[in-house]
Protein backbone atom coordinates (compact mmCIF):
# COMPACT_ATOMS: atom_id res chain seq x y z
CA UNK A 1 0.00 0.00 0.00
CA UNK A 2 1.04 3.28 -0.64
CA UNK A 3 -0.02 6.34 1.13
CA UNK A 4 1.63 10.03 1.96
CA UNK A 5 4.45 8.86 -0.82
CA UNK A 6 5.72 5.93 1.39
CA UNK A 7 5.12 2.14 0.58
CA UNK A 8 4.01 0.20 3.53
CA UNK A 9 4.04 -3.95 3.42
CA UNK A 10 0.66 -5.27 4.15
CA UNK A 11 -0.66 -8.87 5.44
CA UNK A 12 -3.87 -10.10 3.94
CA UNK A 13 -5.94 -12.36 6.63
CA UNK A 14 -8.23 -14.83 6.41
CA UNK A 15 -11.05 -12.70 7.63
CA UNK A 16 -10.88 -10.51 5.07
CA UNK A 17 -8.20 -7.84 7.32
CA UNK A 18 -5.66 -5.72 5.53
CA UNK A 19 -3.00 -5.66 8.22
CA UNK A 20 0.25 -3.67 8.75
CA UNK A 21 3.36 -3.71 11.09
CA UNK A 22 3.55 -1.23 13.88
CA UNK A 23 6.82 -1.42 14.02
CA UNK A 24 7.31 -0.62 10.16
CA UNK A 25 3.99 1.58 10.06
CA UNK A 26 6.40 3.83 12.78
CA UNK A 27 9.48 3.78 11.10
CA UNK A 28 8.42 4.41 7.65
CA UNK A 29 5.47 6.74 8.43
CA UNK A 30 4.86 8.17 11.78
CA UNK A 31 8.26 8.38 12.98
CA UNK A 32 8.66 12.68 12.27
CA UNK A 33 4.86 13.47 13.92
CA UNK A 34 6.07 10.81 16.78
CA UNK A 35 9.10 12.54 16.97
CA UNK A 36 7.42 16.35 17.33
CA UNK A 37 4.35 15.77 18.67
CA UNK A 38 3.51 15.30 22.56
CA UNK A 39 2.63 11.82 23.44
CA UNK A 40 -0.55 13.19 25.13
CA UNK A 41 -1.66 14.22 21.57
CA UNK A 42 -0.01 10.89 19.64
CA UNK A 43 -2.18 9.22 22.24
CA UNK A 44 -5.40 10.95 21.81
CA UNK A 45 -6.81 7.97 19.50
CA UNK A 46 -7.93 4.41 20.65
CA UNK A 47 -6.29 2.14 18.00
CA UNK A 48 -6.66 -1.46 18.70
CA UNK A 49 -3.65 -3.60 17.99
CA UNK A 50 -2.83 -7.60 17.52
CA UNK A 51 -0.09 -10.02 17.88
CA UNK A 52 1.75 -11.13 14.82
CA UNK A 53 1.34 -14.86 13.75
CA UNK A 54 4.57 -16.79 13.48
CA UNK A 55 3.64 -17.22 9.85
CA UNK A 56 3.21 -13.42 9.74
CA UNK A 57 6.79 -12.67 11.40
CA UNK A 58 8.53 -15.42 8.91
CA UNK A 59 6.71 -13.33 5.93
CA UNK A 60 7.60 -9.64 7.72
CA UNK A 61 11.45 -11.11 7.68
CA UNK A 62 11.33 -12.23 4.74
CA UNK A 63 9.43 -9.01 3.04
CA UNK A 64 12.27 -7.27 5.20
CA UNK A 65 15.84 -8.97 4.44
CA UNK A 66 15.12 -10.54 0.77
CA UNK A 67 12.92 -8.01 -0.93
CA UNK A 68 14.06 -4.39 1.18
CA UNK A 69 17.38 -4.82 2.24
CA UNK A 70 16.54 -4.30 5.93
CA UNK A 71 14.64 -1.22 5.60
CA UNK A 72 12.23 -1.78 7.87
CA UNK A 73 15.29 -2.22 10.75
CA UNK A 74 17.70 -5.16 11.39
CA UNK A 75 16.03 -6.20 14.54
CA UNK A 76 14.10 -9.91 13.47
CA UNK A 77 10.25 -9.69 13.55
CA UNK A 78 8.64 -12.16 16.21
CA UNK A 79 5.62 -13.22 17.75
CA UNK A 80 5.82 -9.84 20.40
CA UNK A 81 5.40 -7.94 16.74
CA UNK A 82 1.86 -5.74 16.58
CA UNK A 83 -0.18 -5.30 13.64
CA UNK A 84 -3.22 -2.66 13.20
CA UNK A 85 -5.86 -2.67 10.52
CA UNK A 86 -4.73 -0.68 7.62
CA UNK A 87 -7.44 1.70 7.17
CA UNK A 88 -6.97 3.06 11.09
CA UNK A 89 -3.17 3.63 9.95
CA UNK A 90 -4.61 5.82 6.76
CA UNK A 91 -6.81 7.47 9.43
CA UNK A 92 -4.12 7.75 12.43
CA UNK A 93 -1.92 9.33 9.43
CA UNK A 94 -4.55 12.08 8.90
CA UNK A 95 -4.99 12.50 12.52
CA UNK A 96 -1.26 13.49 12.98
CA UNK A 97 -0.69 14.89 9.81
CA UNK A 98 -3.94 17.56 11.31
CA UNK A 99 -2.04 18.04 14.39
CA UNK A 100 1.05 18.42 12.88
CA UNK A 101 0.06 21.53 10.63
CA UNK A 102 -1.74 23.19 13.71
CA UNK A 103 0.95 23.02 16.46
CA UNK A 104 4.20 22.99 14.37
CA UNK A 105 3.18 24.25 11.30
CA UNK A 106 0.64 27.03 13.04
CA UNK A 107 -1.76 26.41 9.97
CA UNK A 108 -5.45 25.86 10.15
CA UNK A 109 -7.37 24.95 6.93
CA UNK A 110 -11.18 25.25 6.51
CA UNK A 111 -11.48 21.21 5.99
CA UNK A 112 -9.74 20.61 9.32
CA UNK A 113 -11.81 18.22 11.33
CA UNK A 114 -11.54 20.36 14.65
CA UNK A 115 -10.88 23.68 15.95
CA UNK A 116 -12.39 25.92 18.51
CA UNK A 117 -15.44 28.65 18.96
CA UNK A 118 -14.97 31.69 20.54
CA UNK A 119 -18.41 32.25 22.16
CA UNK A 120 -19.89 35.53 22.82
CA UNK A 121 -15.91 37.12 22.40
CA UNK A 122 -14.94 35.50 25.69
CA UNK A 123 -15.16 31.06 25.74
CA UNK A 124 -13.24 29.17 23.55
CA UNK A 125 -14.69 25.65 23.30
CA UNK A 126 -13.12 22.94 20.85
CA UNK A 127 -15.33 21.06 18.51
CA UNK A 128 -15.41 18.37 16.15
CA UNK A 129 -17.25 18.12 13.06
CA UNK A 130 -19.21 15.00 12.46
CA UNK A 131 -21.27 14.97 8.72
CA UNK A 132 -21.22 18.14 8.49
CA UNK A 133 -22.15 19.27 12.05
CA UNK A 134 -19.91 20.94 14.62
CA UNK A 135 -20.14 19.41 17.99
CA UNK A 136 -19.17 20.50 21.19
CA UNK A 137 -18.15 18.83 24.49
CA UNK A 138 -21.11 19.21 27.06
CA UNK A 139 -19.07 19.31 30.32
CA UNK A 140 -17.88 22.74 29.40
CA UNK A 141 -21.58 23.89 30.04
CA UNK A 142 -21.76 22.67 33.62
CA UNK A 143 -24.95 20.35 32.98
CA UNK A 144 -26.66 23.17 31.54
CA UNK A 145 -27.84 21.18 28.25
CA UNK A 146 -30.58 19.33 28.34
CA UNK A 147 -28.96 15.39 28.00
CA UNK A 148 -32.00 14.92 25.19
CA UNK A 149 -29.82 16.90 23.20
CA UNK A 150 -26.48 15.18 23.64
CA UNK A 151 -25.05 12.88 21.20
CA UNK A 152 -22.49 10.54 22.40
CA UNK A 153 -18.87 10.58 20.41
CA UNK A 154 -16.56 7.86 20.30
CA UNK A 155 -13.65 6.42 17.64
CA UNK A 156 -12.58 9.17 15.82
CA UNK A 157 -14.66 11.87 15.76
CA UNK A 158 -13.63 11.91 20.15
CA UNK A 159 -9.91 11.47 18.96
CA UNK A 160 -10.10 14.63 17.53
CA UNK A 161 -11.86 16.76 20.31
CA UNK A 162 -9.88 15.01 22.61
CA UNK A 163 -6.52 17.06 20.61
CA UNK A 164 -8.31 19.80 21.01
CA UNK A 165 -9.00 19.34 24.67
CA UNK A 166 -5.35 18.74 25.25
CA UNK A 167 -4.49 21.55 23.39
CA UNK A 168 -5.79 23.97 25.82
CA UNK A 169 -4.69 22.15 29.17
CA UNK A 170 -8.17 20.68 29.89
CA UNK A 171 -7.95 18.37 33.26
CA UNK A 172 -6.88 14.28 32.62
CA UNK A 173 -10.20 13.08 34.25
CA UNK A 174 -13.16 14.98 32.00
CA UNK A 175 -11.32 13.61 29.13
CA UNK A 176 -9.70 9.87 30.10
CA UNK A 177 -12.94 7.93 29.11
CA UNK A 178 -13.52 6.57 25.61
CA UNK A 179 -16.34 8.61 24.97
CA UNK A 180 -17.92 11.46 25.41
CA UNK A 181 -20.95 13.43 25.37
CA UNK A 182 -21.42 16.33 23.38
CA UNK A 183 -24.00 18.48 21.86
CA UNK A 184 -24.69 20.21 18.14
CA UNK A 185 -23.76 23.75 17.34
CA UNK A 186 -27.01 24.33 16.41
CA UNK A 187 -28.70 23.57 19.35
CA UNK A 188 -26.33 25.10 21.95
CA UNK A 189 -27.01 28.41 20.54
CA UNK A 190 -30.80 28.38 21.77
CA UNK A 191 -29.29 28.55 25.37
CA UNK A 192 -27.40 31.59 24.40
CA UNK A 193 -29.10 35.83 23.39
CA UNK A 194 -29.48 35.61 19.36
CA UNK A 195 -26.87 38.12 19.10
CA UNK A 196 -24.08 35.79 20.27
CA UNK A 197 -20.84 35.42 18.18
CA UNK A 198 -19.62 32.16 17.46
CA UNK A 199 -16.30 32.45 15.98
CA UNK A 200 -14.14 30.00 14.50
CA UNK A 201 -10.64 30.47 16.27
CA UNK A 202 -7.40 28.32 16.87
CA UNK A 203 -5.15 29.64 20.10
CA UNK A 204 -2.09 31.02 19.67
CA UNK A 205 0.27 28.96 21.71
CA UNK A 206 -0.96 24.95 22.97
CA UNK A 207 -0.82 24.61 26.40
CA UNK A 208 0.92 21.02 25.80
CA UNK A 209 3.94 20.71 23.56
CA UNK A 210 6.02 18.05 23.10
CA UNK A 211 8.66 20.69 24.90
CA UNK A 212 6.84 20.60 28.14
CA UNK A 213 5.54 17.17 28.19
CA UNK A 214 6.70 14.98 30.46
CA UNK A 215 5.90 11.82 28.43
CA UNK A 216 8.53 10.13 25.96
CA UNK A 217 6.01 8.28 23.23
CA UNK A 218 7.32 4.23 23.41
CA UNK A 219 7.42 2.45 20.65
CA UNK A 220 3.75 1.03 20.21
CA UNK A 221 2.20 3.14 22.73
CA UNK A 222 -0.15 4.74 20.50
CA UNK A 223 -2.01 1.14 20.20
CA UNK A 224 -4.44 -1.05 22.45
CA UNK A 225 -3.75 -4.50 22.36
CA UNK A 226 -6.38 -6.87 22.14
Amino acid sequence: IELAGVFLPMIFRSNNENIISVRIAERSLFSRFIQLLPDEVVTCPTIHSFRVTEVEARLLNEINIRHSDCLFGKENFTTRDLVVKKDDVEKFYKFLDMCYSKMILKKSYEKDKCGFLRIGGMSDVPYVEVDGTKYLPVFYFEGAIDQSMCLTLRGWDWAYLRFCCQVQGVKDELIASDCCESVALQDLREYFPLETSFVEYWPAKDYISRMVSMKITQPGSWTRVI
